[in-house]
């Protein structure tokens, strides 16, 4: 919807382009998700004309050898590294995903998407698959001017975080993380958003932002999304 709503904004004529939905996923649990978008709908034979028939195409990283993890070194490094974030492997592949990186590192272009993906590694993963001084050696050992690249990523931490340990800085970033994911959603689903709305989000626990999330989907207004339920 949202390609289509640019194609007109840009005052396009004639019949809309065609938009292939995909799916990029790369968690842990098996996707069990039928691809037939009416699936997902209740049935009600006598509105079934009106329920859009349509398959995305489904991408479970799971399924695929890292061989077949091809491309120009900014998307094979970033499938490689959604592969593995949420894997044991993590620790052990990275210092091959990070070695994709060496040529890409001394561009000016190449080292802000090498800063990104480092930022991503330090909030995605978790502690017990790695560690903040794992990544700051496989850092420093694999790329020329790691040690400067970390501190870049180390400075904009909480000088907070940084006292008790880098541990609490990752657990932040992902919390962080997860309610600029939820407010987007919110917004996509509901239009702009009160103030009360963001003193919510503000500090919540992770616990509270994976309730509202389910309910986004589903819910009929924005005050259902927050509702407490017993």
């Amino acid at each position: 919807m949202r390609i289509w709503e640019q194609w007109l904004n840009a005052r396009n004529s004639g019949r809309l382009p065609v938009v292939v939905p995909v799916v990029v996923y790369h968690g842990t649990a098996t996707w069990r998700v039928s691809r037939q978008f009416a699936d997902e709908v209740e049935d009600a034979p006598a509105l079934r004309a009106y329920v859009p028939a349509c398959v995305y195409h489904l991408i479970d990283l799971s399924g695929y050898r890292d061989d077949e993890l091809q491309g120009a070194v900014m998307l094979h490094t970033a499938l490689l590294t959604l592969k593995y974030i949420f894997r044991n492997e993590l620790r052990e592949r990275l210092p091959e995903i990070l070695g994709l990186l060496r040529d890409l590192a001394q561009s000016s272009m190449g080292l802000d998407y090498v800063r990104t993906l480092l930022r991503y590694l330090a909030q995605a993963a978790s502690i017990d698959r790695l560690s903040g001084d794992e990544l700051r050696q496989a850092v420093t050992q694999t790329l020329s001017g790691g040690d400067e690249l970390m501190l870049t990523i180390a400075e904009q931490w909480e000088q907070q975080a940084m006292e008790r340990g880098i541990e609490r800085g990752i657990e932040k970033g992902i919390e962080q993380g997860e309610a600029r994911l939820l407010k987007q959603l919110l917004t996509w689903r509901f239009g702009a958003l009160p103030a009360w709305v963001e003193s919510q989000l503000a500090g919540a626990a992770p616990e509270r932002l994976e309730a509202w999330a389910k309910r986004v989907l589903d819910a009929q207004t924005l005050d259902a999304v927050f509702v407490e339920r017993s």
